[in-house]
């Protein structure tokens, strides 16, 4: 494991958010709110996720918190196209930031070298596979443009 679970929770008080087990359903892991309203901004993860804090425990935890540093505000509420298109923009920016700190592109290249699979580096840095696929995306896109 790279980063601690530790290490992820510190950042989330650090930043002061609110991190509280929530019932969700529908398959939503977690989510970030802001609002005028609230005293601080809070991260919503689904109860069993929160007591058990395991890889997909992780995983929420450190996309929604990146949503805290890269969205423009909350995230949740989408009611036109353009809506839409901007909260998309949101999720990927705060999805690629979580994959680069939770997976750095440097360590998955080095152990992708050592023959590490998607699912290995998944194991390695005890995140949800989907993380681990943004870099090693990013590792494809990379060497086709060396040998393109």
């Amino acid at each position: 494991m790279y980063r601690t679970t530790e290490e992820l929770l510190s950042l989330v008080e650090s930043e002061n958010i609110d991190l509280d087990p929530v019932e969700l359903s529908s398959g939503i892991l977690g989510f970030y709110l802001r609002h005028p309203f609230l005293e601080r901004p809070c991260i919503g993860v689904r109860r069993d996720l929160y007591i058990h804090q395991g890889r997909d425990f992780r995983t929420v935890v450190a996309e929604e918190y990146f949503h805290h540093l890269t969205a423009r505000g909350n995230s949740l509420r989408i009611v036109t196209y353009g809506d839409y298109l901007l909260t998309r923009k949101d999720e990927l920016r705060a999805r690629r930031a979580a994959a680069e700190f939770m997976c750095p592109l440097a360590i998955v290249k080095e152990l992708a070298c050592r023959h590490f699979d998607v699912d290995e580096l998944a194991d390695y840095f005890w995140v949800r596979r989907e993380l681990v696929m943004i870099q090693w995306e990013r590792l494809l896109l990379d060497g086709l443009r060396k040998t393109g």
